[in-house]
């Protein structure tokens, strides 16, 4: 089993860069992220920017909070419920949490309702990024991780970012399958 593990792991990273870089043809000043759940934290294992033309970056030990960023929202929302559970209690509510939502039955309406969208949009005031994320499974249908993208919001009109939802989306559809 962690044979095959490795194998939809590299195979993941190998389809995501090739993602990244057809994402890059509609979106070239975006910044993007691919996503997983490792050791009860959001890391993100690869990542691509406008600072950095043409480059996938392999970051190491790059772990983002899973309260206040749409890939580690997108591990809350669609990661399985004990998988949930240990990330939520790694990050407590209290301290990781309170500072960007007014309480638990907020945030879980709002993982409610990206689960039935089958993505997000970080929904914080006063950010300086359209943050869209969506989900990535294997062919079994588990969560595997989340493919995320930000634009500046000042150049981001609705048109925009109703594209870039549209192209997170199928992005993340597109790198779903592999070994269930």
């Amino acid at each position: 089993r962690d044979l095959v593990e490795k194998d939809y792991g590299r195979d993941l990273l190998s389809r995501a860069a090739e993602e990244f870089r057809a994402f890059r043809d509609d979106f070239p000043q975006a910044i993007l992220v691919l996503a997983e759940i490792r050791a009860n934290r959001v890391e993100v294992v690869l990542r691509a920017s406008p600072d950095r033309p043409g480059v996938i970056q392999y970051p190491q030990d790059f772990h983002v909070p899973p309260f206040g960023s749409a890939v580690g929202l997108v591990c809350l929302a669609f990661s399985d419920s004990l998988t949930a559970l240990q990330l939520r209690e790694s990050h407590p509510f209290e301290e990781a949490a309170a500072p960007l939502w007014p309480d638990r039955k907020t945030l879980d309406a709002f993982l409610e309702k990206a689960k039935k969208n089958g993505f997000l949009v970080t929904p914080f005031k006063k950010q300086e990024s359209v943050r869209v994320a969506a989900p990535i499974f294997d062919s079994a249908g588990r969560f595997r991780g989340a493919l995320g993208a930000a634009l500046p919001i000042d150049d981001t009109d609705i048109a925009k970012r109703t594209k870039l939802e549209k192209r997170v989306v199928a992005g993340a559809q597109a790198l779903t399958g592999g070994p269930g």
